[in-house]
């Protein structure tokens, strides 16, 4: 029996969907075909019909992760710019919701180092939507207090940002899971604002 385009579609959807969930909760190392496939609702054997490997799977999740958190950060944005824009957005991405919806969220916190040493497709992807989030950035950046320029802001937020959530996301203590996160939305809204506090 052949399969039509939407079947097609549907499985290949399932499969990232459940891979970008496992990746992001357990870890790409920690994560199996296998366990891709049971959470998608389909058979291992069907896994091969759309990923050559579970690398191939690996840099499709990276790529197809960017426009979630594209919209995340930005939906309802549209007109914001300057230090309101930066407030917003890290409010946004350093909030407990993102921090406890690791199997939603940005795969940055989760992925980072590992797609970086699963070849040069991950690696190269890893760069690219790191690059495309820092861009979006830097479109909007407003002036900083320590003189940086766009680019250099929207890299230095990224990072804070992802380490931030990181850290937030590995403390056992909720008080001071909470306390990481409101130090580094406070670090990036004191760089962009105009006036010293």
């Amino acid at each position: 029996m052949r399969w039509t385009d939407t079947h097609k579609d549907e499985t290949r959807r399932a499969i990232l969907d459940a891979a970008g969930a496992l990746f992001r909760e357990r870890g790409f190392a920690h994560t199996s075909v296998a366990d891709v496939m049971a959470r998608a609702g389909r058979t291992v054997g069907g896994f091969y019909a759309h990923f050559g490997s579970k690398e191939q799977l690996l840099t499709a999740v990276l790529a197809d992760a960017h426009g979630r958190t594209e919209n995340m950060l930005l939906a309802g944005l549209e007109g914001v710019s300057g230090s309101e824009f930066v407030r917003e957005v890290t409010r946004r991405y350093l909030s407990t919701a993102h921090r406890d919806g690791v199997a939603e969220g940005c795969p940055l916190p989760t992925l980072a180092l590992e797609a970086g040493r699963q070849g040069d497709a991950p690696r190269a992807e890893l760069e690219h939507y790191l690059r495309q989030i820092a861009g979006l950035l830097a479109e909007r950046a407003p002036a900083t207090r320590s003189g940086l320029n766009e680019t250099q802001l929207a890299l230095g937020l990224t990072a804070l940002s992802v380490g931030g959530l990181l850290l937030a996301r590995s403390v056992e203590d909720p008080a001071l899971s909470n306390e990481i996160l409101k130090a580094c939305r406070r670090l990036a809204a004191a760089e962009v604002e105009t006036e010293p506090s």
